[in-house]
């Protein structure tokens, strides 16, 4: 029934905006072996996506793109299975845009990525990644989150401002122990930050050019999308408690880019600033400075070849304190 309804809300839209309305998408055939013997299959099945893709009038547009899955090995293969075993919708994006003389506002279901170099953008903290799902699709290894995006153009700057209101974290493989040091370890309630208004995330970035070098400047608050794993003793009970919470914290990022002959030429860092600011909580991670220095070189238009020096340095970290607070 679920399926049923996406459809509609696809097919909809077509009615009433008539020829305004473009639909496309793709077919594609996915195998996934894990290289580890016995070898099995980690993902086999197909995708296909449908996306619309509309404009109203001249100052609004609509997109949408949904992925509908056949996961094989999600499905029962035994007698009994049923026909709609494996089959999930998923809803890769879906908003809306508003243009106006000096600011463009897109509303919904988005990616949204910071940063110019490559995979490793130190100032890219708006999607989560999902690691479970790592392929060549872009919808496969990040996750859209709702929110609201406006660009304002101030003369040759562009402004970008980024709210969205409820936190989601990366999706992370995690196969936790359950007996440390031959003692049982339990596990308390995954501790998400509320539902409220004051744990919503925002973000702001200027985009400028200089003497025909990229650049931009970036802020972003809101909650790091990998979670902080505490395990504390027990002598009451002789085990192990383990928590699991999300932590908020700034950063304030830099990046440039800028292209010549057949080289390209970038990099990005980002300061860190968590609510350890000091260095003095052992349960918390120090600030620190993350930054990327990148090359690209184009040989042909074919072939890029990429090469890139990545470093993070903690700040406040004092080996003898850190010893001293964990004894």
């Amino acid at each position: 029934m679920k399926v049923k309804y996406f459809i509609l809300l696809l097919i909809l839209p077509l009615a009433l905006l008539g020829q305004q309305a473009e639909l496309g998408g793709y077919v594609k055939f996915f195998v996934h072996p894990n290289l580890n013997s016995p070898y099995p299959m980690d993902h086999l099945g197909t995708r296909l996506q449908l996306r619309l893709n509309s404009s109203i009038g001249e100052h609004a547009a609509f997109y949408s793109a949904l992925d509908f899955n056949y996961e094989t090995m999600q499905a029962n293969p035994a007698f009994d299975g049923k026909r709609g075993q494996g089959l999930s919708v998923y809803p890769v994006e879906t908003y809306i845009d508003l243009f106006f003389k000096y600011m463009d506002v897109r509303l919904g279901q988005q990616f949204i990525f910071w940063g110019k170099t490559d995979w490793i953008n130190p100032t890219d903290n708006i999607n989560p990644w999902d690691y479970i799902n790592i392929s060549a699709e872009v919808e496969d290894y990040r996750l859209p989150v709702t929110a609201a995006k406006m660009n304002f153009y101030i003369g040759p700057v562009t402004l970008q401002s980024v709210w969205v209101p409820r936190f989601q974290a990366n999706r992370i493989p995690l196969k936790l122990p359950g007996t440390m040091g031959g003692l049982p370890v339990r596990s308390k309630q995954t501790q998400l930050p509320e539902n409220k208004l004051s744990n919503s995330e925002f973000g702001l970035k200027a985009d400028f050019n200089l003497w025909n070098v990229d650049y931009a400047l970036s802020y972003y608050n809101g909650y790091d999308k990998n979670p902080t794993i505490r395990m504390l003793f027990e002598p009451q009970t002789h085990d192990f408690l383990r928590t699991i919470r999300y932590n908020r914290y700034q950063v304030f990022g830099a990046d440039f880019v800028t292209t010549f002959d057949q080289w390209a030429i970038k990099g990005e860092g980002a300061y860190y600033l968590t609510k350890d600011r000091n260095g003095k909580d052992i349960e918390l991670q120090n600030p620190y400075i993350k930054y990327v220095l990148g090359a690209d070189y184009l040989p042909t238009a074919d072939l890029t070849l990429n090469l890139q020096f990545i470093q993070t340095i903690l700040l406040k970290f004092d080996k003898s304190y850190e010893r001293a607070a964990r004894q």
